[in-house]
């Protein structure tokens, strides 16, 4: 585990300023959607909840520019782990031709992911565990949809402990530097009307220097964990 914590670090600092951009980026359009989220999706209209469609479709622009950078970052690490040439344009050109399976992918899993929560929430992180190498399946190893989402769960099983840990790490350190900004967020949920700047501009830097570390992480302990079932996998005579 420390060693692919390390390597993905190494990989993040290797493209920093790319990742940077990328992670500014990413941030930015979380601080929108965490934005249009405490002015309300729905209004008040004669004591009936309405909702209000201008803010239900910039949530939505939003959202599907977020998958677009998410599968442009991961084939842009993705390349820079297997050191092959890659730039910003030619990562965000290939998340584009791939967008439609990028998109069918990104929403089976939050579907998924999003039942095993409501149900209880430890299935919802076996879910989230199995299904967290469908999209560098699909963006890095250019799988089709349905396969990236099976192999996802092969590469998962029996490395399901090690992802899980692995994960954690980088985890903990974005939830504890972004919890000041969600408690502050919760009470403005709770009655306050004005959005808090500060918090906004804070959010902004730890989710633009954190992220890019998280997929960093996932794209290293890809490669791992590919390399591992390898090993693990008996040669056929």
């Amino acid at each position: 585990i420390p060693s692919v914590l390390m390597d993905a670090w190494r990989l993040y600092r290797s493209c920093f300023v790319s990742m940077l951009i990328l992670g500014f980026i990413t941030a930015a359009l979380g601080s929108a959607q965490m934005i249009v989220q405490i002015m309300g999706v729905t209004t008040v209209q004669g004591g009936n909840h309405v909702i209000s469609i201008t803010h239900l479709c910039i949530v939505i622009v939003l959202l599907l520019l977020d998958i677009w950078l998410v599968g442009t970052i991961y084939t842009f690490l993705g390349k820079k782990a297997l050191e092959e040439k890659i730039n910003l344009p030619l990562a965000f050109a290939h998340a584009l031709r791939r967008y439609f399976p990028l998109l069918v992918v990104t929403v089976i899993s939050v579907i998924l992911i999003f039942l095993g929560f409501f149900l209880f929430v430890f299935p919802g992180i076996i879910l989230l565990i199995f299904l967290m190498y469908a999209l560098p399946l699909l963006m890095i190893d250019k799988k089709s949809m349905f396969s990236a989402l099976g192999n996802s769960f092969r590469l998962a099983a029996g490395n399901w402990w090690y992802s899980f840990f692995t994960l954690l790490v980088p985890f903990i350190v974005f939830v504890v530097l972004i919890a000041p900004t969600e408690i502050v967020l919760a009470h403005m949920q709770l009655g306050q009307t004005s959005i808090s700047r500060g918090g906004i501009i804070y959010n902004l830097i730890i989710m633009t220097l954190i992220m890019p570390w998280i997929y960093a992480t996932v794209v290293v302990l890809f490669h791992n964990v590919k390399l591992r079932k390898a090993v693990n996998t008996p040669k056929e005579k």
